[in-house]
């Protein structure tokens, strides 16, 4: 139930930050770690920003 709460909440941009023993500090988000205080922001294959209405950003 946890694992599927977590995905959900994830889908709708909600993370959550907590300590960790060997990297301290990160952000998680659907069980992928976004950052951490040892790491730093990691390379992610999704944009953190929300898309409004049928916007595409080229990159």
């Amino acid at each position: 139930m946890a694992e599927e709460l977590t995905h959900l909440l994830g889908q709708l941009s909600v993370g959550e930050l907590m300590p960790y023993e060997k990297i301290g500090w990160a952000l998680v988000r659907s069980g992928t770690q976004l950052w951490s205080e040892h790491d730093g922001a990691t390379k992610v294959p999704y944009g953190l920003r929300p898309r409004i209405g049928s916007e595409r950003r080229r990159r």
